[in-house]
């Protein structure tokens, strides 16, 4: 090596050598803690990351984790120290989203002043260009210095706000004047507060002129704009909360002529009685006509009562605002397109709101209409026996072109002016969804024939207690469905068989709950041919075994079927109709329960059937087992699963998920205990598969000490199936047994 060669810096400084947007990018790909741990390589480093890693900021998320980091609270700690000065130093006006998550007023002695020491470092930091705020599971007890922080943190671009899980107890109209630019506002409380144990709200509400933290400098007074009477850039709003007087959305709404999406409360919440006075949740209510005539924009509504918790609401938005990003694109597609109106598309409401106004909307908007839902609630229930409203007569006066999705929950109405309403929507309808309580209509062919073609984009149908006369009545409808992909049948008479699966090819989700046979009429007394075997062929199963075979077997198609649940069905059939569905060649999840118990061996007869239908997946084992897709497995009231059965389970190459519901040992005459030696197979034979990751028994029976105990020492001895890692719940005795919930988990499950 020749000594006069000039020596090479082993470490260049990289940052002084490749240009800005490189170093950006490269930044780019690196998670926030990453971004810190690079400041600590060196000072040159310390100092000039930062503005490297802006677009690494841009959305920040603050929760028990982290929040001492940001707080400095262990500033005794040099590493908490040194960390939360360089996170300081990472933020400013660049973050524009910022999720407030699980700060809770008992970090701080009960005051509830941690949020808020978060919120004014943050505004110290910079960053008051924020344009979305997220509050989960957070406490405020400050409603005034509350409105304040937001004002200072969002007042100039602040457009999407969610304050969710929270306390019930949130002054709408103060926080959208301290939010003028506000566009997305949805208020979601952890829990509401029911007639009985009601409190007076003792949270004054901030006046006016007391709405925003008191300036420190003169320059801020001048900055400080005038508090908005309009809140003219709102589009969505989503509250779910306590009605009461300066809480009520009755404030916002005359207030927001362009609003257009609207999510009110749900049932439960209405289903109460708010003013001190015993006021009616009806005067309570924001009306149908109110909003429509305060709201003219509306183009998606679901009216107080008749939202429901359990449901996604972005899924109903399509395209029109789920985002900030989507919000922004929408406002430009205005401008740009301002001569072309938006056309009111979603209806959810229930019979609380007055019927005329429901029927007078539904009439305007006809035309235009995606989306209905008619429902009634548990509150309206109670009214129902003097306010029945019938709506047989606007099902036939309506036209629904554009209709493609329809939910009737509990109303009235008779089926032949259902049949005239989906003629209406033959060629758009996607969804339908038609619940009874009170009422238990028949679906006979005369009425299903009124369907005057069929419904080709028709892929999803919910029937509860609905009722079919025999067989026909059934294919007469299914005759109607050629897309039919997911049918669910509760609580109603149906029957099942080879000749209704003729008309099911593209099937792939089947769910019964509840489901009684239909009856055939009875057989005139008298009759020569009237014998014991006749009468009981008179009734029809729910489904057979036909009706799956026939699935398989037909050489045109291979079936589809890919879900199957079945809840307390009658057990005719049960293990022939069992072996019938595994043999569904892309079956991917089996859920079923039977009256009685699967697996009974107490009697010569049950065991005998039991052992027949092992025997039988033993004979078809290369074509139900060793090729089979199924990945879930769900067996409710199992009396006991014998080791050959478990011995089969673990040859099946797809299971994933295996889960097994016993009686409870107090119901069962002679309780079996578990099958400990069938366990260790299943799992022996699932590993060299690599496919299972969980097995769950539930209400499961041992001898002496709990199936914990008894089956951690073969898991840590063996090393096929050292994998697996057992957990239960705590171990309760009952006659004579341990009986407890375990699982059984793959530890490597998640990195297969």
């Amino acid at each position: 090596m020749n000594s006069e060669e000039p020596a090479i810096d082993p470490s260049p400084f990289i940052l002084d050598f490749l240009p800005y947007d490189i170093i950006t990018k490269i930044f780019s790909y690196l998670e926030q803690k990453d971004c810190l741990t690079c400041m600590s390589v060196n000072r040159q480093w310390d100092n000039q990351v930062p503005q490297y890693t802006k677009n690494n900021w841009k959305t920040i998320t603050i929760s028990t984790r982290n929040v001492n980091i940001i707080l400095d609270n262990n500033s005794g700690n040099i590493l908490y120290a040194a960390s939360g000065s360089r996170l300081s130093r990472c933020l400013g006006k660049h973050v524009k989203s910022i999720t407030f998550q699980s700060i809770h007023e008992e970090e701080n002695n009960g005051e509830g002043r941690e949020l808020f020491i978060l919120m004014q470092k943050l505004v110290d930091l910079g960053c008051d260009n924020v344009e979305s705020l997220v509050f989960k599971g957070c406490i405020v007890n400050n409603l005034k210095l509350f409105v304040g922080l937001l004002w200072r943190m969002g007042s100039s671009r602040l457009t999407y706000l969610i304050v969710e899980d929270h306390e019930p107890l949130v002054p709408f109209f103060h926080v959208l004047q301290a939010c003028p630019k506000l566009q997305y506002f949805k208020y979601r409380p952890y829990y509401v507060f029911y007639e009985m144990d009601y409190p007076e709200i003792a949270i004054p509400l901030p006046k006016e002129e007391e709405i925003l933290i008191p300036a420190t400098t003169a320059l801020q007074l001048q900055q400080q704009p005038a508090i908005p009477t309009t809140f003219h850039n709102l589009v969505y709003l989503h509250i779910t909360s306590v009605i009461n007087e300066g809480y009520n959305p009755e404030k916002i709404l005359p207030k927001c002529p362009n609003l257009q999406f609207y999510i009110g409360l749900n049932g439960s919440t209405a289903d109460i009685h708010l003013s001190s006075s015993g006021t009616s949740y009806r005067h309570n209510f924001v009306h149908l006509g109110n909003l429509m005539s305060w709201c003219p924009k509306l183009i998606y509504v679901v009216s107080d009562g008749a939202y429901d918790p359990y449901q996604d609401h972005t899924v109903g938005l399509p395209s029109k605002v789920t985002s900030i990003a989507q919000i922004k694109k929408n406002d430009q597609q205005q401008d740009d397109e301002s001569s072309k109106k938006q056309s009111f598309y979603h209806l959810e409401t229930s019979e609380h709101q007055d019927y005329d106004q429901i029927v007078q909307l539904l009439h305007k908007v006809q035309d235009s209409l995606e989306y209905l839902k008619l429902s009634v609630t548990d509150i309206d229930a109670d009214f129902r026996s003097s306010t029945v409203s019938d709506w047989s007569s606007v099902f036939r006066s309506l036209q629904l072109p554009q209709l493609r999705t329809l939910i009737c929950n509990d109303i009235k109405y008779d089926t032949k002016s259902l049949m005239l309403l989906l003629n209406t929507c033959a060629t758009t309808i996607q969804h339908l969804e038609l619940q009874q309580q009170l009422y238990y209509p028949t679906l006979h062919r005369s009425t299903v024939e009124l369907l005057n073609k069929p419904f080709p984009h028709l892929s999803y149908i919910k029937l509860c207690k609905f009722s079919f006369s025999d067989e026909h009545d059934v294919i007469a409808l299914l005759s109607k469905l050629p897309s039919l992909e997911k049918l669910i049948i509760c609580e109603s008479s149906i029957g099942l068989t080879e000749l209704a699966a003729a008309y099911m090819k593209n099937l792939k989700h089947l769910e019964l709950w509840d489901v009684d046979a239909p009856q055939q009429p009875a057989i005139p007394v008298g009759e020569e041919d009237m014998t014991e075997e006749v009468v009981d062929a008179r009734l029809l199963p729910v489904i057979t075994p036909s009706f799956f075979e026939s699935l398989v077997s037909r050489p045109c198609y291979e079936s589809k079927l890919e879900t199957i649940i079945m809840s307390t069905l009658p057990s005719m059939f049960s293990y022939d109709l069992l072996f019938s569905m595994m043999k569904q060649p892309n079956l991917k999840r089996l859920h079923v329960r039977f009256f009685g118990t699967l697996f009974d061996t107490r009697d010569d007869d049950k065991k005998q059937a039991t052992l027949d239908f092992i025997q039988k997946l033993y004979d078809h084992r290369s074509t139900v087992i060793t090729t089979s897709a199924i990945e879930d497995i769900l067996f409710y009231n199992v009396y006991d699963i014998p080791y050959t059965l478990w011995d089969l389970l673990g040859d099946m190459p797809r299971l994933k998920k295996l889960e097994i519901k016993y009686p409870p040992v107090v119901y069962t005459k002679d309780p079996q205990v578990v099958n400990i030696s069938g366990i260790l197979q299943l799992l022996r034979k699932s590993s060299k598969n690599n496919q299972l990751e969980t097995i769950r028994l539930r209400e499961a029976a041992s001898v002496d000490e709990s199936l914990q105990y008894i089956l951690d020492p073969f898991i840590r001895g063996e090393k096929e199936i050292a994998d697996f890692m057992i957990r239960s719940d705590s171990a309760k005795k009952s006659c004579d047994l341990y009986v407890q919930n375990t699982t059984i988990t793959c530890i490597h499950s998640n990195n297969k």
